[in-house]
């Protein structure tokens, strides 16, 4: 029986055996046991197998490789990223923003009833251009003949000093009201001296005049009234 014997003289430099054991757990942790992406480049070997310096030294190089990189990740933070988070909770509501423009029109809507009718009321069509005819005006109701009676009365002739001023009154009778009335100048100065004041009725049944006199002389004047009654009996 033959048994051979292989020894093979591993050279790693103490640099890679340090970066071995500063690497091997923490990258452990990052991967958390999951099988690194270099282990297909990695040589395994199996109970009888011949070690070779071929074989170790390629595994080395390729572990001084993933130092080199996981070195240039833990420099510049460019790891691998992890799973996404959960989703955080819903922020506050914005403001509310500015009212949209208005809508169309509506469609119109439905007509109303009728309304009831009104006999003998006044319509716009009763009002309207030639609406009243003869043919609507009962013979003998319009007469040109008339229940009020007018007359006019005036006030006795008044006269007043210069430079002052003075009033007069034109009194209707007592069955008559007055309906207008106005004022005279007669003589004693010139009409430029002269000043109305006032021309106004008095009352229910007079009219008064009221007058200045701004220069010299002793004028006179005259208040003047329209009176008016009706005659009751005749009305229909």
């Amino acid at each position: 029986m033959k048994l051979k014997v292989v020894v093979v003289d591993l050279e790693v430099s103490p640099r890679a055996k340090r970066w071995a054991l500063r690497i091997g757990i923490p990258l452990a942790t990052l991967v958390g046991g999951a099988t690194l992406a270099w282990a297909a480049s990695v040589h395994t070997w199996s109970d009888g197998d011949t070690l070779s310096a071929a074989d170790l030294n390629a595994n080395f190089s390729a572990l001084q490789g993933e130092i080199a990189t996981l070195q240039a990740q833990l420099a510049t933070g460019s790891g691998t990223g992890g799973p996404a988070g959960p989703p955080g909770p819903m922020g506050l509501a914005g403001a509310i923003g500015p009212s949209g423009p208005a809508g169309p029109a509506g469609a119109a809507g439905a007509a109303g009833p009728p309304g009831v009718p009104c006999n003998g009321c006044v319509t716009n069509a009763s009002l309207g251009l030639a609406a009243v005819t003869a043919a609507n005006i009962t013979a003998g109701a319009l007469s040109h003949t008339h229940p009020l009676s007018v007359t006019t009365v005036s006030s006795p002739v008044t006269a007043f000093a210069a430079n002052g001023v003075a009033s007069t009154t034109a009194t209707c009778p007592g069955n008559t009201t007055v309906i207008s009335g106005g004022c005279s100048f007669i003589t004693g100065s010139s009409l430029g001296a002269l000043r109305l004041i006032s021309s106004i009725p008095s009352g229910a049944n007079g009219w008064l005049c009221y007058y200045e006199n701004t220069a010299g002389g002793t004028p006179s004047i005259v208040a003047n009234a329209l009176c008016g009654s009706i005659d009751t009996a005749s009305l229909p």
